[in-house]
């Protein structure tokens, strides 16, 4: 398995698609800070020419906001998971586009090590991703926005959350990883992935009224992996939300990986 994770990050080192997707992540991430400025910047303007009251309060809560307010706001942003989602697809579908996976099994070894050894380095590159993802956004917060309110206690809380969203992809980049091993497209996986990031919690919450209208007292939502990970920001990192999203991790995290290998064992590769 070694050699298999060794000639990945080989090829990783090949890859065009870290880089990207990285400057992809800088790039929302600049435009994000530079847009919440201009908000407040605006919001400041407006509340010289109004007298409204409620206009007012809400005018001066966002001119109140500190340089902390606005990097937990962008730290706790979901749109880096949409970013991880294309590059795992990417990552893991290139191995049966490029017939890297056919010579691997082809040299004798197991489907079995194949298939872990794909999804360790696909979790690896996508944490080693979102911890870089951290940087530039405290980064390019500090330089955009400045300091105020970065203390002691505003790390403890970022430290806490960038943790527990590491737990959350080792399911979710799972869940993407079996998706790509079931479809062995690119555009196949990326487009599944997407919808599932984008509209799977919106399901889950379906499926609890139609379970809720039988009479049933079960919420799937609370063990479903987006729902869980957008629930997962700065500030909301509570020992309840930590044993939920360590219990919905495990299940999904044994789902995926069950469904990936089966199929990866039993189907032929081309």
């Amino acid at each position: 398995m070694l050699n298999i994770i060794r000639g990945d990050l080989y090829r990783l080192k090949k890859s065009k698609s870290f880089i990207v997707c990285l400057a992809i992540i800088l790039a929302i991430t600049v435009l994000s800070y530079f847009t919440m400025e201009w908000a407040i910047k605006i919001a400041s303007e407006e509340a010289l020419n109004t007298s409204d009251v409620i206009t007012i309060d809400v005018i001066e809560e966002l001119t109140e906001l500190t340089s902390a307010d606005l990097i937990s706001s962008v730290i706790s942003s979901e749109y880096t998971s949409i970013v991880f989602a294309i590059f795992v697809c990417i990552w893991v579908t290139s191995e049966f586009t490029c017939g890297a996976a056919k010579n691997t099994v082809g040299k004798g070894c197991s489907r079995v090590r194949i298939f872990f050894a794909k999804y360790i380095t696909s979790v690896g590159i996508v944490f080693l991703m979102n911890i870089i993802s951290f940087i530039i956004m405290l980064v390019s917060g500090i330089i955009i926005s400045g300091t105020s309110g970065l203390n002691g206690e505003f790390f403890i809380e970022v430290l806490k959350y960038i943790l527990m969203k590491l737990v959350l992809l080792s399911a979710y980049v799972g869940a993407i990883t079996a998706v790509c091993e079931l479809t062995r497209s690119l555009v196949a996986g990326i487009v599944i992935s997407v919808v599932f990031e984008m509209f799977s919690v919106k399901l889950a919450n379906g499926i609890d009224l139609l379970l809720d209208l039988v009479g049933l007292d079960f919420e799937v939502s609370e063990y479903w992996i987006t729902t869980t990970m957008y629930e997962c920001y700065y500030g909301a990192i509570s020992t309840d939300f930590v044993l939920r999203a360590v219990i919905v991790t495990a299940i999904w995290l044994t789902i995926s990986l069950a469904a990936g290998l089966l199929h990866f064992k039993k189907a032929d590769i081309k």
